[in-house]
């Protein structure tokens, strides 16, 4: 997917929003279980994005699951 090709090989804190949004894990879920939830791509595929996993760590996870469906 593009969308995330904005990430590839990039520092967070140099990518929109993180530029001036703390980009710790919370806030990086976030931002991307937002965009992805109303992205194009998705929504004209029929897809609907039911939960997003993000790993900082072994020990550090934030899970977001998407309660509109």
């Amino acid at each position: 997917m593009n969308y995330l090709n904005r990430y590839e090989d990039q520092t967070l804190n140099d990518v929109k929003p993180f530029d001036t949004l703390n980009p710790t894990v919370e806030n990086f879920a976030e931002v991307i279980f937002n965009d992805l939830r109303y992205h194009s791509e998705l929504i004209e595929n029929n897809i609907i994005l039911q939960k997003l996993e993000v790993s900082e760590g072994p020990t550090r996870t934030y899970i977001i699951i998407n309660d509109d469906i």
